[in-house]
């Protein structure tokens, strides 16, 4: 069975990537912290379909959805790059388990890098001078090791100071003329508070069902330590200043914590992890 890839571009386009993303049992019968990510998501898509004409790419065998992957104009992401203006950013991706290693992935990128090197009219009719997206180094999730082989090279490399966070994220980047760089690197250090309140930033991802709470129950959960604990939203496609301080897939940050959780263990991992920095934080009585 051959493998299609197609623009990004319509309702059942939409449904098609969800379904990938999720799996066909979650997106018909989702739990109450899944359906709220595959809302999100949703409307996200809408709204890039609606702004740009198309989302990205998706890939079919038969009928089957096998793999996507989404981008923007660069100059609306969340990225730290002198090329915002002139890149395309590749915002989420993903190849279904039983079908990577078959060359899907790489035909989506070839689709998209093809598009992209002649004039474009996001470019006012010129090519893009670069595409990105973000991987991570010593990691089994969005590896940047198979877009090494593809040609990407790794612009800048984040770490982060004071916490216990294992991804370390690259912004990698293909570029449409042979083009020299030297990788850059970024220490973030979040920023942390040794006094009361406590501070919970939740960061908006209504890109990804898997990294999207439930921000009025998370705003529930806050209020049950009333004053002890300040809570606060940011939008990175709002903010891509932001990212100097935060990094690129930051979610919830407690303090100078990083809250990394299934959507099902979201709030548990949240609220324990609020009690353990109250305790560090309130003085011994």
């Amino acid at each position: 069975m051959g493998l299609v890839i197609e623009d990004l571009e319509s309702f059942h386009h939409i449904n098609d990537e969800i379904i990938c993303c999720v799996g066909k049992q979650l997106f018909s019968n989702p739990t109450r912290a899944f359906a709220k990510g595959i809302e999100y998501k949703h409307g996200w898509l809408r709204k890039q379909i609606k702004n740009y004409g198309k989302a990205g790419k998706i890939a079919y065998k038969g009928v089957d959805p096998v793999g996507f992957l989404e981008f923007v104009p660069g100059k609306i992401a969340p990225i730290i790059s002198d090329e915002k203006n002139s890149c395309v950013y590749i915002d989420c991706y993903y190849v279904l388990q039983h079908e990577q290693n078959k060359g899907v992935g790489s035909a989506l990128i070839k689709a998209t890098v093809e598009e992209f090197s002649k004039g474009h009219p996001w470019f006012e009719g010129k090519p893009a001078k670069a595409i990105k997206l973000l991987a991570f180094e010593d990691s089994a999730w969005k590896m940047a090791e198979p877009f090494h082989k593809m040609g990407f090279k790794t612009e800048l490399k984040l770490t982060y100071a004071g916490t216990a966070c294992r991804r370390i994220p690259l912004l990698l980047t293909f570029d449409s003329e042979p083009t020299k760089r030297r990788p850059k690197e970024i220490l973030v250090k979040l920023p942390t508070r040794k006094e009361l309140p406590l501070l919970v930033k939740t960061f908006v991802s209504t890109i990804c069902p898997y990294g999207s709470p439930d921000f009025p129950e998370v705003k529930r959960l806050v209020r049950k330590f009333g004053r002890k604990v300040k809570f606060e939203i940011f939008d990175l496609w709002k903010n891509p200043e932001l990212v100097k301080t935060y990094g690129p897939h930051p979610g919830t940050v407690v303090n100078d914590q990083l809250v990394w959780a299934s959507p099902e263990e979201y709030m548990t991992k949240l609220e324990s992890t609020i009690n353990e920095h109250l305790q560090k934080l309130e003085p011994v009585t």
